[in-house]
């Protein structure tokens, strides 16, 4: 397994780890959950029965094993990529460095040519990275400002007798006119798209780490190559 540190242009540091291994098992199983909600009460006469709603999860487990002999065992039902006994496959695992914790989010088949890295595929469990997109800095930003410019400027104008009680009624004005325009501007000014370009950061991280892996070596054949079908793989 190749561990990898890298830091991102947040300031934020992230472990990468990534592994490659031909298939030797590969299984698909599939369940589905029935759910149904509260029922809605219209009066005292009448109850309507809650909806029901079903729900089918596929899983996908595949065994590998490694070129050291080890044999490894992983889920791969939030990646695309479909893979079967025989096939080299890689995996990338990421998660921030603080954590000692990692989470698969891409894979690489190098039998197939096909690839999937998608941080987002972890979906709820990226919370768990806390990865910062600046929100708590903007929001000082605008309020200190917002509240200490109105108070210098009171301060610096107003006659000496009112000068402390107009700077600090100044200040809280501003500060509370300047959290609503943060609310409205600033969390529209592109956190969001901080956002995205984060996750598509660590995506590409985990992308080349994919395409760092060799294909393990495979032995040679004592097939004669003039009565061997020719083959061709992707790599």
């Amino acid at each position: 397994m190749k561990v990898t540190e890298h830091k991102l242009d947040n300031g934020q540091s992230i472990r990468l780890q990534s592994l490659t291994g031909t298939v030797i098992s590969a299984s698909t199983s599939t369940t589905t959950s029935i759910h149904q909600s509260a029922p809605e009460v219209l009066n005292r006469y009448t109850v309507l029965p809650g909806q029901i709603h079903s729900r089918t999860h596929t899983k996908h487990s595949v065994w590998l094993r490694l070129e050291d002999g080890h044999e490894h065992s992983v889920d791969l039902d939030d990646l695309s990529l479909p893979v079967r006994e025989g096939h080299v496959v890689s995996l990338v695992y990421g998660g921030p460095t603080w954590s000692g914790t990692t989470w698969l989010f891409g894979a690489r088949n190098h039998t197939t040519g096909k690839v999937f890295c998608d941080v987002l595929c972890l979906k709820e469990v990226l919370r768990q990275w806390k990865m910062s997109i600046g929100i708590g800095r903007s929001f000082l930003t605008w309020t200190l400002t917002g509240a200490l410019l109105p108070g210098l400027i009171s301060f610096l104008t107003v006659p000496p007798k009112d000068r402390l009680v107009m700077a600090a009624m100044m200040s809280i004005v501003g500060a509370v006119v300047s959290f609503f325009c943060w609310l409205f501007f600033g969390m529209m000014g592109g956190f969001e798209g901080r956002a995205a370009a984060l996750t598509e950061e660590i995506s590409e991280l985990g992308l080349k780490a994919l395409k760092a892996e060799p294909a393990p070596r495979r032995e040679e054949s004592a097939v004669d190559p003039s009565t061997a079908p020719e083959m061709s793989s992707a790599a």
